[in-house]
Parts: structure tokens; C-alpha cells; sequence
């Protein structure tokens, strides 16, 4: 099943339709929070007499990237707002905005964390 990276970090019901032995079924699955690329769930009970898994693939995004739990952006700033410093507002992807601060003489790529807000981790 392709998911986009929103419903792995947000969980939630997807429709799944299938063609079985008797015809076509639509089913309906919970996509778990935190699901990974590759990752694969057991629904019992969801086709007659079987058990159906579904292996998870997720979109890339435009604004993300996922590796592992962290979830990581680039953000493009002027060389002079590197010198003198400068804040500007951030949306992370459940669509909280934060004020960043990027403190004078700040190197190029460099890299800033917002704890917190990445990706859920299944199962826990």
C-alpha cells in the first residue's frame, strides 16, 4: 500500500481494494502511526478465511525527508541573515509553527534541530 508521508506520521484509515477468490472487496485499514517504508502488518480476519498483509510504501514529500524518526527540511536563508543573525517561522509537518532563531555568524548547511518534531516511532 502507498501512503503518503503525512498518514505514516499521522496514522489513521485508508480504503484498500483487493480482488479475492469470490470477486473484488474493499477493506478497511488502519494505517498504524509511525509506519515505515517496507514494514508489513498482519490483518486477520479482514478477507474470507485469510489473512491479508500489506507492506507499506510511503511517497516522497516536497518539504521532508525521513530518516529513521528524525524528519528533515532545508530552509534557504541569505548570506547576510547567516552574518547578522536572524528568525524566521518553521512548519513542521503536523503543522505547528515554531520560531527558529539562527544566531549571528552561523555557517552555511549548517544544521537546526526542533526537538519533538519529527516522526512518531510505532509501538511506542
Amino acid at each position: 500500500m502507498v501512503i503518503s508521508l503525512e498518514d505514516a506520521y499521522n496514522g489513521g484509515n485508508k480504503v484498500l481494494k483487493v480482488q479475492t477468490q469470490t470477486g473484488p472487496k474493499v477493506i478497511n485499514i488502519d494505517v498504524p502511526k509511525g509506519v515505515q517504508a517496507g514494514d508489513q502488518f498482519k490483518y486477520e480476519g479482514v478477507l474470507d478465511g485469510g489473512t491479508l498483509i500489506v507492506e507499506y510504501r510511503i511517497q516522497p514529500h516536497l518539504k521532508f525527508e525521513r530518516r529513521g524518526a528524525d524528519l528533515l527540511a532545508n530552509y534557504s536563508i541569505s548570506v547576510l541573515d547567516l552574518i547578522v543573525g536572524t528568525t524566521f517561522e518553521f512548519a513542521t509537518i503536523s503543522g505547528k509553527t515554531f520560531e527558529v532563531k539562527v544566531e549571528p555568524k552561523t555557517q552555511p548547511y549548517m544544521q537546526l534541530k526542533i526537538s519533538g518534531q519529527g516522526m512518531p516511532i510505532y509501538n511506542s
